[in-house]
């Protein structure tokens, strides 16, 4: 999914100093998960809820477009309520404004209606391809342009049982065609050479599909297979937090010396795992408690308490997976015994903002000692001072900026944070509900 990170230069932040994060908060939801679990309320029979859902601009636009296909859709802070049915052909092109998972959802949901929908405004070009190829495994008719960006009518005629080799787990391809495999009347199989995360199977299974999922020893890999055609019930579910909210809430109570902060509701998906685990590398002082939602998903309450932290390196596979988060872990090496160094985070440099260099400069402001390298930084531990800074719009800098002012000394001024509430939805109301001044 792309973000938009840099926002209009027009605002500025002001922070003073915390003395920690006290008391319990969850986390908002994650978004590509909301996202998935709106499609699939909309293809249930009777109306469906989901608690924890995401309010980010991805998550409305799919409550919108769901919307133009004749799904009942309404909210209610963070609890999205779905009413299914039939699906009724939309008046216009559907624009998922970016969204590759939304792309692919509604590709998969619409890929057997009697109607043909245009649904355009994915920009990952070899990730759609990918999609394109679940689906035509499955005889979906796709009239596919070029013209003026991707787009794909899709539906119009049957889908047919088939089997797709996906590789690695492709999250696109696997709700594409799971999603297209409700409507076969026989087998639907996806092969993939690892497990991946079990997310998408607990959303089946608790609308009452069984959704089988195996090693396959001779052959390497794993299998899923979906016997259709499947109807799918209406479920409650609970979802599992945002692993990014998850970073900035423990980062920021690991940081602040008096914070006794708990926090439900993180996944157990790769990235939130790996997160966990590097907040563990950083010596951050947590206690991990393990329990399921009532529709399945495995997640855990952390407690996170003020925390000798100590510097890390971050580089290879974790600073790819992690790659919009690193400049929280530049912030946390701040307040850090020792060094922190990042590497092979050079595509921070892309886009409209040098994130890396922005990220330098402001630290530098609040006399910390940073060296700049091509592809990251390294952060000497201190103690931020209030400063006049400027994330250049960029919600990633703007974040990490904030954390950095929270445990620094005196009050520190944000101009043109970017859209950190877009980036983050539902982050701030949060740190400033824990937050001891």
């Amino acid at each position: 999914m792309e973000l938009e990170l840099a926002g209009p230069i027009i605002s500025e932040d002001a922070i003073k100093p915390s003395h920690g994060l006290a008391g319990a908060c969850d986390l908002p939801g994650d978004t590509e998960l909301s996202i998935i679990a709106l499609a699939f309320a909309s293809a249930a029979d009777g109306i469906s809820q989901i608690h924890r859902c995401s309010r980010s601009r991805e998550a409305a636009r799919t409550g919108v477009l769901l919307s133009e296909i004749g799904v009942g859709i309404a909210w209610d802070g963070e609890t999205a309520t779905v009413t299914g049915g039939p699906f009724r052909a939309a008046c216009d092109v559907l624009d998922v404004d970016g969204s590759l998972i939304l792309f692919s959802c509604l590709a998969g949901l619409l890929s057997s209606a009697p109607f043909v929908t245009r649904l355009s405004g994915v920009r990952t070009e070899a990730g759609v391809e990918r999609v394109f190829e679940a689906l035509r495994s499955l005889g979906a008719h796709l009239d596919v342009s070029v013209e003026d960006g991707i787009s794909a009518g899709v539906g119009g005629s049957g889908v047919t049982p088939g089997s797709c080799r996906a590789g690695r787990p492709d999250l696109a391809v696997k709700c594409g065609i799971l999603l297209a495999g409700l409507g076969v009347d026989g087998p639907v199989e996806l092969l993939q050479d690892t497990r991946g995360d079990d997310n998408l199977e607990v959303l089946f299974r608790a609308a009452g599909c069984d959704l089988k999922k195996r090693r396959i020893t001779d052959a390497g890999g794993y299998q899923l297979l979906l016997e259709g055609p499947v109807r799918l019930r209406a479920v409650t579910h609970e979802l599992p937090g945002s692993p990014d909210a998850g970073l900035v809430l423990a980062l920021a109570a690991a940081m602040l010396k008096q914070s006794d902060l708990t926090v439900s509701h993180f996944g157990m998906d790769s990235r939130s795992r790996r997160i966990v685990d590097i907040l563990r590398r950083m010596n951050a002082a947590m206690d991990v408690a393990h329990f399921r939602t009532d529709s399945g998903f495995p997640v855990r309450n952390v407690r996170i308490r003020g925390s000798d932290l100590r510097g890390i390196k971050i580089g290879g596979k974790n600073a790819r997976l992690l790659r919009d988060v690193l400049p929280l872990m530049a912030v946390a090496g701040a307040v850090s015994r020792g060094e922190t160094i990042i590497r092979d985070a050079g595509a921070l440099r892309k886009g409209p903002v040098d994130c890396i260099s922005v990220l330098v400069e402001n630290l530098r402001k609040m006399h910390i000692q940073v060296g700049e390298m091509p592809d990251g930084l390294i952060v000497k531990g201190g103690r931020p001072q209030g400063a006049e800074l400027d994330a250049a719009g960029d919600a990633r800098v703007s974040m990490a900026l904030r954390l950095a002012a929270l445990a620094g000394e005196g009050d520190t001024l944000i101009r043109n944070p970017g859209p950190v509430d877009r980036m983050y939805p539902g982050v701030m109301d949060r740190l400033t509900k824990v937050s001891v001044e």
